[in-house]
C-alpha cells in the first residue's frame, strides 16, 4: 500500500475512531464505550464485497454472507480468467448496491465513508491477488477465499466462515505500491459506474426515503464526520433534538435517534438518556445486540437474502 493511501485510511479512522493527540485508534471501544473501526456509520459503511448491512443482518456486518460469496464466485466463473478481477468485482458492486438500495431503508453511504465502501471492491484483486495485480498477479479462487476466510461445504453448497489465512500453495504480495490516486481511480471509474448509488439519500433510488429514514441518514452522516473526542456531545445533542421532534407526531419519529431506530446503531449508544433501563428508547434490541461483536467461526452465515433484517441466520 502507497504512503499516501495508507495517510488517507489512517487520518480517516483517527478522526472518527481514534485518539488525535496521540495519532492511534481503536480497533474494538475507545474510552467511554465508544468508538472503533467496527462501530457502524463511521467508517465502516453498507455495500460491502462479501457481508450484509448492518440494518439487514441485524447488527451483524462482519460474518463472511454465503450467499454474497456465492454470487460473487458466480462473477468470477464467468470472467474470462476465471478470477476476481476488477469487471467481476464491479458485477459484484451492481449487484450488492442494487440490494441494499432497494431494501435497506437505513443505508448508510455517506461521502467520506464510501471512499472506502467503494474502494474495498477493488481492493480484492489488488491486494488479495497471489502476486502483482495486472503485472502477473492472479486473483482467483484459492487466493480470494483462503484470505477472507471463506470454505466451501461440498455437502450442502454452502460457504462457512474460517479464520482468514494463507493459501496453502503460498502467496506474494504485491511488488508495487499501490497508491490513493490509482486507489480512487479504480474505485470510480471501474467500480462505481456500474451501479452509481448517491451519496445524498440513495434510499430515493427505488428504496424507502421518508422523513424518518432522511433524518437517519443526516445523523449517520454526521457521525462519519465527527471527531471520537466529540461522539459523546453529538450524540447527547441528537437525542435532545429527538425528544424535541419526536413530539410533532406527524413527522412520525418514536424516541429514536434523529429518525435512527435502535436497531441501526452500533452498541456506543449506551451514552444516551436512559440506555441502561431496560426497553430504554435508545438500546439496541437483544437480537442485534447478541449478533455484535467477536468473529465466530466455522459456521454458514446468511444463506438466503435478508430483504428485512434477519436476527436468526447461522448454522
Amino acid at each position: 500500500m502507497g504512503a499516501d493511501l495508507a495517510t488517507v485510511l489512517m487520518v480517516f479512522a483517527v478522526l472518527t475512531d481514534g485518539d488525535i493527540p496521540t495519532e492511534s485508534f481503536w480497533l474494538g471501544s475507545g474510552p467511554g464505550k465508544v468508538g472503533g473501526l467496527e462501530r457502524h456509520s463511521t467508517v465502516e459503511a453498507d455495500i460491502s464485497p462479501n457481508r450484509e448491512d448492518f440494518y439487514l443482518g441485524c447488527g451483524d456486518n462482519h460474518h463472511l454472507s454465503s450467499r454474497l460469496f456465492q454470487q460473487n464466485v458466480y462473477y468470477a466463473t464467468q470472467d474470462p480468467n476465471k478470477q476476481f478481477s476488477l469487471d467481476c468485482m464491479s458485477k459484484q458492486w451492481a449487484a450488492n448496491g442494487k440490494f441494499s438500495v432497494k431494501n435497506n431503508p437505513y443505508l448508510y453511504y455517506f461521502p467520506f465513508p464510501s471512499i472506502v465502501a467503494t474502494a474495498a471492491f477493488n481492493f480484492y484483486p489488488n491486494f488479495f491477488s497471489n502476486g502483482t495485480y495486472g503485472a502477473g498477479g492472479v486473483a482467483n479462487y484459492e487466493s480470494i477465499s483462503s484470505i477472507i476466510g471463506a470454505k466451501l461445504n461440498k455437502n450442502t453448497g454452502q460457504f462457512e466462515y474460517v479464520p482468514e489465512r494463507w493459501p496453502a500453495q503460498g502467496w506474494y504480495r504485491r511488488s508495487t505500491e499501490y497508491g490513493a490516486v490509482q486507489a480512487l481511480t479504480e474505485a470510480f471509474t471501474r467500480i462505481y459506474p456500474s451501479y452509481p448509488v448517491s451519496m445524498l439519500f440513495p434510499q430515493a433510488q427505488g428504496g424507502t426515503l421518508d422523513a424518518k429514514t432522511a433524518l437517519c441518514y443526516i445523523y449517520q452522516g454526521l457521525n462519519s464526520v465527527t471527531p471520537l473526542a466529540l461522539a459523546g456531545e453529538e450524540q447527547a445533542a441528537a437525542a435532545g433534538i429527538t425528544w424535541a421532534l419526536s413530539k410533532l407526531l406527524a413527522v412520525g419519529l418514536d424516541g429514536t435517534t434523529l429518525g435512527c431506530p435502535a436497531s441501526t446503531l452500533s452498541p456506543n449508544t449506551y451514552l444516551y438518556p436512559n440506555a441502561t433501563n431496560k426497553g430504554g428508547p435508545l438500546n439496541e434490541p437483544a437480537s442485534v445486540a447478541a449478533n455484535i461483536g467477536s468473529n465466530v467461526y466455522y459456521k454458514t452465515y446468511f444463506t438466503s437474502a435478508p430483504t428485512t433484517p434477519k436476527c436468526s441466520h447461522s448454522s
